[in-house]
């Protein structure tokens, strides 16, 4: 997805305030003093100590939750900058519950920042197909982006707008299936780093009629909006919300206000996730669209100021009563 700030900027580090510390006090000093803005730190897990219960190079700056039947440490197997990266896999032949994971996690100031991007590897060990398992990313406990298909997954994006302050970012492995298992199953994780300014969230459009006829008549277009995991369609902002800058209709129906009500969110889609409801005058519409097909771009923001986008798909024709 493409920020909608032009002057976006990749940042690994935004100072050089720290001393040679443990994560927990580095992260207590500056939480404390507020004298220098944050980073992601050891992003590309290439300075390491020797942890235990086994003796590995488990990275510096990054705490782990560990569970009996995985293992982590940095490797240099596989990297996208640098010469490690982190690997957290399952261990073979041991005992797994659907749940079950291995995780590694820091306390990251996120004041500014619109989104972390990351480079990961999924893979079976010696060789096979990744299964059984996810790559997970966390922020606050929150999941806000999972893998499950095996290979190189680069760039991959996590939005974190309007976050300030300071915030825990966890990397897991977690367990979908029962085990044990005969191989090893990798995620390996680099290069991990923060992109600021705001950026939009991911939305997912319908559009209803999903043809359009321009020699018809009717009032509305419908467009049903539902957003990425982490965010709530309950929060739509819907004055603000435009379909091929077009603005979604606010004329004292109880479906077009700025706020949800039971009027105009439910899920729709019977997906089991909340959608919100607009409606934009069709006539409007229809001055922007031509046959065959139109696809239509919908932006908006949340009641907090976050941005969203998303596109919608129609069918579009110009046909009379008698097909003419």
């Amino acid at each position: 997805m493409t920020g909608t700030n032009s002057n976006i900027q990749v940042s690994m580090k935004r100072s050089g305030c720290y001393a040679a510390a443990g994560w927990l006090a580095v992260g207590i000093i500056l939480a404390l003093s507020s004298v220098c803005a944050a980073a992601i730190q050891n992003p590309s897990f290439e300075t390491y100590y020797l942890g235990m219960p086994w003796p590995r190079q488990l990275p510096q700056s990054w705490a782990h939750s560990d569970h009996a039947s995985f293992n982590s440490y940095c490797t240099n197997l596989w990297a996208t900058d640098g010469t490690l990266s982190t690997g957290l896999f399952s261990r073979i032949n041991k005992t797994f519950l659907p749940g079950n994971y291995q995780s590694f996690h820091q306390f990251v100031d996120l004041t500014g920042i619109g989104s972390i991007v990351f480079d990961v590897r999924l893979a079976a060990c010696p060789s096979g197909t990744f299964e059984h398992f996810e790559a997970v990313f966390l922020v606050d406990g929150a999941p806000l982006w999972t893998k499950r298909e095996g290979g190189v997954h680069l760039n991959q994006q996590v939005n974190v707008p309007n976050m300030t302050g300071w915030h825990r970012i966890e990397i897991r492995i977690t367990a979908l299936d029962n085990g044990p298992f005969t191989l090893a199953y990798w995620s390996q994780w680099d290069n991990l780093r923060l992109v600021e300014g705001q950026v939009a969230i991911k939305a997912a459009i319908a559009l209803d009629p999903n043809t359009l006829n321009l020699a018809s008549n009717g009032n509305w277009i419908t467009g049903y909006i539902e957003l990425e995991p982490g965010y709530d369609a309950v929060t739509i902002d819907g004055a603000s919300v435009e379909l091929a800058d077009v603005s979604a209709c606010t004329d004292g129906q109880g479906w077009a206000t700025r706020e949800s009500n039971a009027e105009n969110t439910a899920d729709y889609d019977g997906d089991g996730i909340i959608e919100r409801m607009v409606k934009f005058d069709r006539s409007e519409v229809q001055k922007t669209v031509q046959p065959p097909e139109a696809t239509l771009k919908v932006t908006g923001e949340l009641m907090d100021g976050t941005l969203f986008e998303g596109t919608g798909v129609i069918r579009v024709i110009d046909k009379g009563p008698k097909g003419k």
